[in-house]
């Protein structure tokens, strides 16, 4: 599968594609921030902004890499794309949102802070056609790889409720074709290693306790097999780093959030955030790290609004973190893998 073990950089950039579902079903609500369709929109620019920031060097973003945003129903249409520089000089507009910040003393306050828009949360179309986005999305894959052997591998991201549809065609026919796209897709490699599918499932079907699953036979909806069908599984030298990474972000406000990213072998880039996959991208983090010769032993999750499952988890993992690639600590890793 390869190494996956690029370093970040402005000499080494990555491709990453995002596929964004417009189709009517999205258009049921979601939560209490907007339906299906407004959600995925928040998500993208949420995310474009936080990757421009990631790797801002003072003035402007260096270019880490490439975006394209596309989005699909009847039609496939590209929404927005560019180097990080580019999008970071060309929004849609600004929005006024209240963003909740530590106070430093162990509160949380409120902010006034405008947020960039790049993607609008519109509907054009009555289809789902993921097939042609695929392809589309396929098409730019195979050029970069071509023109970028020696890049970090590329990752696709698909922003969906899972339900395809075009073309006249039943549902599951549908996803027959699309999982067979996705496969061959997901054989493309360059020498980091084989392009990453990810998926980002937009309806009530995935539950936070489930996110990147790696038993398919635990899975009940229809909608949600097929999406881990077409998911890659998170490269090996990630499992383990995203945790970490969460467990940064957010411990300060003790959030079972960090719970979520105890990834176990075999496990699925299929979760209900964008920005749950931001810690396997290839381009965001090498397996060569700086930290490599460090085990983390992870706190037992205490708080009683963490549902069972999650706290399960920690018990099967024996609440071993790995962020270490040393050959000393293959026993350990192997015992926190099982």
């Amino acid at each position: 599968m390869g190494k996956y073990g690029k370093f970040r950089c402005p000499m080494t950039p990555g491709l990453l594609i995002i596929l964004f579902d417009q189709s009517n079903s999205m258009l049921q609500p979601y939560n209490e921030r907007g339906n299906r369709l407004e959600v995925s929109a928040n998500m993208i620019n949420f995310s474009i902004d936080n990757l421009i920031n990631f790797y801002f060097d003072g003035e402007t973003p260096y270019n880490a890499f490439f975006i394209h945003v596309i989005g699909y129903n009847n039609n496939v249409k590209e929404l927005c794309s560019g180097w990080l520089k580019d999008l970071y000089s060309n929004t849609l507009r600004y929005e006024n949102l209240k963003k909740k910040m530590p106070d430093g003393v162990g509160g949380i306050v409120e902010v006034d802070v405008k947020y960039p828009i790049w993607i609008e949360p519109v509907n054009a179309g009555d289809g789902a056609n993921m097939f042609d986005a695929l392809l589309y999305a396929k098409e730019l894959v195979q050029k970069w790889i071509s023109n970028n052997p020696q890049y970090p591998a590329p990752v696709i991201i698909n922003i969906s409720d899972g339900v395809p549809y075009y073309d006249g065609k039943g549902s599951l026919e549908c996803m027959k074709e699309i999982t067979d796209l996705a496969k061959e897709i997901m054989s493309l490699s360059n020498e980091d290693g084989n392009v990453l599918i990810y998926n980002v499932q937009v309806s009530c079907f995935l539950k936070n306790a489930e996110t990147f699953p790696n038993n398919r036979n635990k899975i009940g909806q229809e909608e949600t097999k097929f999406l881990f069908d077409i998911s890659s599984e998170v490269p090996e030298s990630y499992l383990g780093h995203a945790y970490h990474t969460y467990y940064e972000l957010y411990s300060y406000s003790g959030s079972a959030e960090i719970w979520r990213q105890l990834l176990w072998q075999g496990s699925r880039g299929l979760t209900n955030n964008i920005q749950d996959l931001f810690p396997v991208f290839p381009f965001m983090h090498g397996s060569d790290r700086e930290y490599n010769d460090e085990i983390h032993k992870i706190p037992e999750p205490s708080n009683d609004n963490m549902v069972e499952s999650i706290k399960a988890k920690w018990r099967k993992g024996n609440g071993y973190e790995m962020l270490t690639f040393n050959e000393n600590a293959d026993k350990i890793r192997a015992k926190w893998r099982k």
